[in-house]
């Protein structure tokens, strides 16, 4: 039932019977402004996204904490927001399960596209969904954390899953998907994981494609090769694993570049 902008809560409540009609917080860096109210909380939680938001700004981060139930996403009908990054706390979905996540996740998502003036540069969804959407697939960059089950279909420009969690064939539908497809040059999909064994199997599995060709330019730090397939228009995919023993964290890349490209890397 509020907003906060920079280092000041405002918090909206209701106006009891004898209570002064005032504002009250505190001086210090960090501090909260309750608002007192008469009328309804849902239309003085409207009228104070109004007082914040629909004027001509430019937000360069936005960040929405919320649980998904639908009264928590409402936004006031006429209320525009320019935001280049949206970031989103991390989430389980009440009722445990990926389906039910799944439509409270395209809910949040029905009710952010209201609100955005133009397409978002960045978005971190907090959850484990990944779903084909129109402020996904215009964002440029999507962050999503544990499962790739979709990726394929989704159409942003850089994607980047953190904490995969998928079986080893689940990442070869993107070389399949961008096949049929032919995405522009740059597409670039990424997913982290902690378990190297698992990046070089999907590697592995990718280089038994008739079509795939080792390419020694894509080695790096903890792979000596990539693989690269050629998808016609003068572009190809390319696959490799980057990362760092050091770090433990290794990231299997999916990009589109234009051919012979990849030998400058």
């Amino acid at each position: 039932m509020g907003v906060k902008m920079n280092d000041t809560k405002f918090i909206v409540e209701k106006y009891e019977s004898g209570e002064y009609m005032e504002t009250s917080g505190s001086l210090d860096s960090s501090r909260t402004i309750i608002l007192k109210t008469n009328i309804p909380l849902y239309q003085a939680k409207n009228q104070l996204f109004l007082a914040f938001f629909d004027r001509k700004i430019d937000i360069n981060t936005l960040i929405v904490d919320r649980d998904f139930r639908r009264e928590d996403v409402s936004w006031p009908n006429d209320l525009k927001i320019k935001i280049r990054n949206l970031w989103m706390s991390p989430y389980h979905s009440h009722s445990e399960t990926y389906a039910n996540t799944v439509l409270e996740t395209r809910d949040f998502l029905n009710e952010i596209k209201r609100i955005l003036k133009v397409p978002l540069e960045s978005i971190n969804l907090g959850t484990c969904v990944l779903i084909s959407h129109p402020v996904t697939n215009s964002a440029e960059n999507v962050i999503v954390h544990n499962y790739a089950h979709g990726i394929e279909e989704l159409e942003s420009h850089r994607i980047h899953v953190q904490n995969t969690r998928t079986n080893s064939l689940e990442p070869e539908k993107i070389v399949e998907k961008w096949q049929l497809t032919k995405p522009e040059v740059g597409r670039h999909f990424s997913l982290a994981t902690d378990d190297l064994p698992w990046a070089l199997r999907v590697l592995r599995t990718i280089e038994m494609r008739p079509d795939a060709q080792i390419n020694f330019a894509l080695s790096s730090e903890v792979s000596s090769y990539g693989i690269t397939i050629p998808i016609g228009d003068g572009t190809e995919i390319n696959v490799f694993v980057s990362g760092s023993r050091q770090r433990l964290e290794y990231v299997l890349n999916f990009k589109v570049d234009e051919i012979n490209q990849s030998e400058s890397l």
